[in-house]
């Protein structure tokens, strides 16, 4: 029997699911990138993989689980409904693109303008013939590079 862990996420937490949600990660890399001691990180982590929250495919290696995904808003792409989301954030991301460009004097701009562009040229593809995982994952690269430069 499959009990679902109740739990009320913190700060740390959500944290960490942020991180995450840029891609796999040890505890130590996580502690590199958050304030708290990597001991409780990995502390955070079992609790998150337990309440599943986040998944542990091999030893010392952790994802973001699908109720981690959910609960951050991002699309796990398994479900076509997501489709109209995956397409406000992809509007989202060509919005934020345009205002980069507009203040394109500097290089770190023009060129998060140019990885995201590359992002959402493949996002579009992947949709186009319904990949929605593909697409989420392009969607999400592109925010990420273009939340990575300050406008």
């Amino acid at each position: 029997m499959n009990q679902e862990m109740a739990l009320e996420l913190d700060e740390t937490d959500r944290d960490i699911l942020g991180e995450l949600n840029l891609g796999r990660a040890t505890p130590a890399y996580l502690a590199s990138r958050l304030s708290p001691t990597r001991q409780t990180i990995q502390n955070r982590l079992k609790t998150l993989v337990a309440a599943e929250y986040v998944n542990r495919p091999s030893t010392g290696l952790y994802e973001l689980g699908n109720k981690g995904r959910k609960e951050l808003g991002v699309l796990d792409g398994s479900d076509i409904e997501n489709e109209e989301q995956l397409r406000e954030q992809l509007e989202r991301a060509h919005e934020k693109i345009e205002k980069l460009e507009s203040d394109s004097a500097a290089e770190n701009c023009h060129q998060a303008v140019l990885g995201a562009r590359s992002h959402l040229e493949d996002a579009q593809g992947a949709m186009d013939v319904s990949d929605g995982q593909t697409a989420r994952r392009c969607v999400d690269g592109a925010l990420r590079v273009l939340n990575e430069v300050d406008v």
